[in-house]
C-alpha cells in the first residue's frame, strides 16, 4: 500500500463505529505496518507486549475486509469501471423511485463513459435497462427510439464485445499452451501442433479484424507471443509479426491521447517491439526502443504513475535485458539497471541481472540479485524460484564457498522435493556434486573430471527435456566447458553463439 492509501485507511477506520473485537484489526494493521517483511513469530511477540487478547485469525479476517473496503473507497474515482457501475446503480435507484428525469442524464453519462473506455458489457447492460424501462413504463417515445435505433445499437455492441472476447479467448488458450514447453512435453507433439494451428488463426491475419482498442491490444500481444514461440521452438513468420509490432507502436505514437491515457499499453507495446527487434538484427534498434520507453516513463506525472504502469516499465526492462543477454551484452544490462535503480523491481528483473553479473564475473552482485528470488516466500513465479535454487549453487562455487555448498545444496533439494519439482538426472548429479563430492576433492583436476561427467549428463538430459536447469539462459554448457578448459565463460559463450550464426 502507498502512504496515502495507509493514511486513508486509518481515517476511514476511525470514522466507523466498532466493538472492541472489530477494533482489534487496527492494532493488527499497526503491528504489520511496522514490519519490513512479514514474520508470524515476531507478530505474536508484539501482540504479547501489547496485551492483545483477541483471536488473531478473526482480526486478520476483519482487517482483510476493512482494507478492501477502504481501497475500494479510495480508488472509487480512479477506475472507469467503478464509475460506470456507480452511475448505473444510481440510475436504477432513481428509476425505482419514479424519478426518471433525474435518472436519464446519469444513465447517459454511464453510456458515454462506457463508449469512451470500450466497456461493451456495460453498454449491453445499459441497453437492456433502457429496454426494460421503456416496456415497463409503456413509454411510447422510448419504445419508438428503441425500435428505430436501440435494437441496432445493442446488436453492434454485442458484435464488438464478441470480437474482443474472441481475441481474448485466443490469447488465453495460446498462453496456457505456451507454458507447456517442449522440455516437458518432448514426446507429445500435440501442444506444438495446436499452437501452430492457433497462430494461423484468421483473426491474426490483419489488424483490421480487431474492431476495438482492447481487441487490438490482444491482436498485437498474440503476434508478440508468436515471435517468442518461433524464437524458442522454431518455425516461420516472426518477421511478419515483428513488422506488426512496429505498426502497433507507430499507431500509439500517432494517437497521443491514447498513449497518455494508457501509458502501460504503450510501454508494453515497446516491450513487444524489443523482442521483435531481435529478428531484425537487433542491437541498435533494441537500444533505441528501450531509450524511448525509459524517457517516456520518466516523463510521466505522479497522477499517471501506478503499480500497473511501473510493472509495464519493468516488463520492458526484462525484455530489453533478455535481448542483451541473448546477444551476450551483459554490460548493457548493468547500464540499464543502474539507470532504473529508483524503480521497484520484480523477480524476472533480478534473475536477468544476476545472469548479467555472472557473465561479467561479478559474483557477489550476481548472488545478491539471485538471493532476492531464493528468499522469496510467496508462490509468485515458482519456476524462477525452482531454477534459482540450483543456479545459486553455481554462484557459490565461483565464490569458492565450498564449506557452505553442502548445506545450500541440501536446502535446495528439500525445497524442490517439497514443492513437487521433478529433478532430472542432471539436476540430481549437480546436487550430488556440490553436496557430497566437491568437499572431498583435493585438486582442480578432480573437479574438471567431474565437470566433464556433468556435461555428458547435461547433454543427455537436454535430449529428453528432463532437467530443471537445462536452459540456454543459464549458460550451462559454456559454464561447464569453461571449468573443464579453464577458460573465461564469456569467451566460450561467444564462440558458441558465433557457430550458431
Amino acid at each position: 500500500m502507498t502512504p496515502k492509501e495507509k493514511l486513508f485507511f486509518k481515517v476511514f477506520s476511525v470514522k466507523k463505529k466498532q466493538n472492541a473485537q472489530e477494533h482489534s484489526y487496527i492494532v493488527l494493521f499497526d503491528v504489520l505496518n511496522s514490519m519490513e517483511t512479514y514474520d508470524e513469530a515476531a507478530l505474536q511477540k508484539n501482540f504479547k507486549k501489547l496485551g492483545f487478547i483477541y483471536n488473531t485469525d478473526t482480526a486478520k479476517s476483519y482487517l482483510t475486509k476493512a482494507l478492501l473496503k477502504s481501497l475500494t473507497e479510495y480508488h472509487s474515482d480512479s477506475s472507469a469501471e467503478r464509475k460506470i457501475q456507480d452511475l448505473i446503480l444510481q440510475a436504477e435507484i432513481l428509476y425505482k423511485k419514479n424519478l426518471k428525469k433525474l435518472a436519464d442524464p446519469i444513465l447517459e453519462k454511464a453510456e458515454k463513459l462506457s463508449l469512451e473506455f470500450e466497456k461493451y458489457e456495460y453498454l449491453l447492460m445499459i441497453s437492456s435497462l433502457k429496454a426494460n424501462l421503456a416496456v415497463d413504463l409503456v413509454d411510447i417515445e422510448d419504445l419508438k427510439e428503441l425500435t428505430d435505433k436501440g435494437i441496432q445499437e445493442q446488436l453492434n455492441y454485442r458484435r464488438l464485445y464478441d470480437n474482443t472476447m474472441d481475441y481474448r479467448n485466443l490469447l488465453v488458450e495460446i498462453g496456457s499452451l505456451y507454458n507447456q514447453s517442449p522440455e516437458v512435453t518432448s514426446e507429445d507433439r500435440s501442444v506444438d501442433t495446436r499452437l501452430k494451428e492457433l497462430f494461423n488463426h484468421p483473426l491474426l491475419k490483419d489488424s483490421k479484424t480487431a474492431l476495438t482498442f482492447s481487441a487490438k491490444q490482444y491482436f498485437y500481444k498474440l503476434h508478440y507471443q508468436h515471435i517468442r514461440y518461433v524464437n524458442k521452438w522454431g518455425g516461420e513468420g516472426d518477421e511478419k509479426s515483428s513488422k506488426m509490432l512496429g505498426e502497433w507502436v507507430a499507431y500509439l505514437e500517432n494517437q497521443e491521447d491514447l498513449r497518455n491515457n494508457y501509458p502501460e499499453v504503450y510501454l508494453n507495446a515497446l516491450a513487444y517491439s524489443i523482442v521483435g527487434s531481435v529478428s531484425k538484427g537487433g542491437q541498435s534498434e533494441s537500444d533505441a526502443i528501450y531509450k524511448k520507453g525509459h524517457n517516456f516513463f520518466n516523463s510521466l506525472s505522479k497522477k499517471n504513475m501506478d503499480y500497473i504502469v511501473e510493472r509495464a516499465f519493468m516488463n520492458m526492462f526484462v525484455h530489453y535485458t533478455d535481448v542483451q543477454l541473448k546477444l551476450l551484452n551483459p554490460e548493457k544490462c548493468v547500464e540499464a539497471f543502474d539507470g532504473a535503480s529508483r524503480h521497484t523491481f520484480f523477480l524476472p528483473v533480478y534473475m536477468n541481472m544476476s545472469l548479467a553479473y555472472f557473465l561479467l564475473g561479478r559474483y557477489n552482485e550476481a548472488l545478491s540479485c539471485v538471493n532476492k528470488i531464493v528468499n522469496e516466500k510467496g508462490h509468485y513465479r515458482m519456476d524462477l524460484q525452482a531454477m534459482s535454487k540450483l543456479y545459486v549453487l553455481m554462484i557459490h562455487y565461483e565464490l569458492r564457498n565450498i564449506d557452505l555448498l553442502p548445506y545450500i545444496a541440501h536446502s535446495s533439494e528439500r525445497w524442490l522435493i517439497k514443492n513437487k519439482y521433478p529433478l532430472g538426472s542432471f539436476d540430481k548429479a549437480l546436487i550430488r556434486f556440490f553436496r557430497y563430492k566437491l568437499p572431498k576433492m583435493d585438486s582442480i583436476e578432480e573437479e574438471r573430471q567431474e565437470f566433464s561427467r556433468l556435461l555428458t549428463q547435461l547433454k543427455e538430459d537436454e535430449k529428453s527435456g528432463g532437467a530443471i536447469l537445462s536452459r540456454e539462459e543459464f549458460y550451462l554448457r559454456p559454464w561447464l566447458e569453461s571449468k573443464i578448459q579453464n577458460r573465461p565463460l564469456m569467451d566460450i559463450a561467444r564462440e558458441k553463439t558465433a557457430k550458431k550464426t
